[in-house]
C-alpha cells in the first residue's frame, strides 16, 4: 500500500490529501486496473480533525474492499491560530483534492467515474454540501472547470448535521455547550449567524434531482447531532426521488466512527457496538451503485417461477395434497 500526504495549496502544510493506495507488482501477469475511490472526511466540529477514529480507521476498511482511498485534511480552526476559516473555504479544499486526484487518476490507478465521498459530523456535512451543490458555480467558477467534475458517484454520512436551523433551535433547549458555539464560529464566523446563513448552509434544503445517491448513518441516542437531522435528510431525498438508504441504530451516541472503542482504549469486547455493521451496510449499498449488475431489485411472479413454469396449474394439482 503506498501512503503519501500531498499538499493541497502552495504554502498550507495543514491542508492536504492523505492517500491509501493499492499498488500493483509488474511481474504479475494480471493488468493494472482503474479502481473505485473514495475521500473520507473525518469530523471535528470545524474546530478540529478527527482523524484517529474517522480517518485512518475509516480509511483501511475501504482500503481493504477494494478502493483507492483517500483521506481530506480540510481547513480546521485550530489550523488557522483560531480565526474563522468560514465557508466556502473547506468546500473549495474539497474541489481542490478533486482535481487533484483526476489529474493523477492514471498514477494513481483512480476510475473518477466510481468516486465516492464518505464523512462524519462536520466532515459529513461538508460531504452533503459537496452532494448537494456540486452543480452550483463556487467550485465550478474558481477552478474554471465544467460542474460535472465535482459530481460524487455517491456519498456516505455518519450522523451529518444537514439542517443547522434545527440544529439551533435544538442548542436553544439543551445545556450551553461550547464547542458547538465555537463551531459556528469557525465556519459561518460568527458565533450568531443569521437564519438566512443557516438556511443556505443546511444541506437537507438544497436536495435537487441532481444530488448522488445518499447513504446515512445515525444513533439514536445523539444528544449531540440528533437522529432528526438524518430523517430530515431521507425525507428531502424522498420529496425529490433520489435514491438513498438510511440506517439508524439505537446505540452509539455521537461520534462512533467504526463502532468500536478499540481507538480511544483497551480492547474490550462489550465495546464492540452493533453501529459497527455500518461499514458492510454502506460498502453493499456503494457496490450496487459502482456495479449496477450488482443491483437488489423486485422479484416478479413470473422470474420467481421461471420462464413458463407453474403458468397454469397441473391438472392433477387440485390445491389439497393426498395423505399416502
Amino acid at each position: 500500500m503506498h501512503f503519501e500526504k500531498v499538499e493541497l495549496w502552495e504554502g498550507r502544510e495543514d491542508v492536504y490529501l492523505q492517500t491509501y493506495l493499492a499498488e500493483f507488482d509488474p511481474l504479475l501477469p494480471a493488468p493494472e486496473q482503474e479502481l473505485p475511490a473514495i475521500i473520507v472526511c473525518p469530523g471535528g466540529a470545524y474546530m478540529f480533525f478527527s482523524q484517529k477514529g474517522e480517518g485512518d480507521a475509516v480509511a483501511m476498511n475501504f482500503a481493504a474492499a477494494g478502493y483507492q482511498v483517500f483521506m481530506l485534511k480540510y481547513t480546521t480552526g485550530s489550523d488557522c491560530g483560531g480565526r474563522p476559516g468560514q465557508y466556502p473555504t473547506q468546500l473549495l479544499d474539497f474541489g481542490k483534492a478533486i482535481m487533484i486526484i483526476r489529474e493523477n487518476a492514471k498514477k494513481w490507478h483512480v476510475d473518477v467515474g466510481r468516486m465516492g465521498i464518505c464523512g462524519f459530523s462536520a466532515g459529513a456535512h461538508l460531504c452533503a454540501t459537496l452532494a448537494t451543490r456540486w452543480q452550483e458555480p463556487t467550485l465550478s467558477e474558481y477552478f474554471k472547470v465544467e460542474p460535472e467534475t465535482f459530481r460524487p458517484a455517491f456519498a456516505i454520512l455518519g450522523y451529518p448535521l444537514t439542517d443547522y436551523v434545527f440544529q439551533e433551535e435544538y442548542n436553544a433547549t439543551q445545556p450551553a455547550n461550547p464547542m458547538l458555539q465555537m463551531s459556528n464560529q469557525f465556519y459561518f464566523g460568527t458565533l450568531h449567524p443569521t437564519e438566512e446563513q443557516l438556511k443556505d448552509q443546511s444541506p437537507m434544503l438544497h436536495v435537487t434531482e441532481n444530488t448522488p445517491p445518499i447513504f446515512l448513518a445515525h444513533a439514536s441516542n445523539d444528544t449531540m447531532v440528533p437522529v432528526e437531522h438524518s430523517l430530515r435528510m431521507a425525507t428531502a431525498l424522498r420529496e425529490k426521488g433520489r435514491p438513498f438508504e438510511l440506517h439508524i441504530f439505537r446505540y452509539g451516541e455521537h461520534g462512533f466512527n467504526v463502532g468500536t472503542d478499540i481507538l480511544k482504549s483497551e480492547y474490550r469486547i462489550d465495546c464492540y457496538k452493533a453501529c459497527h455493521e455500518w461499514i458492510n451496510l454502506a460498502l453493499k449499498w456503494a457496490l450496487q451503485i459502482i456495479c449496477p449488475e450488482t443491483q437488489e431489485h423486485d422479484v416478479t411472479a413470473a422470474e420467481l417461477m421461471g420462464d413458463g413454469a407453474f403458468a397454469t396449474p397441473p391438472e392433477s394439482f387440485d390445491g389439497g395434497f393426498e395423505m399416502p
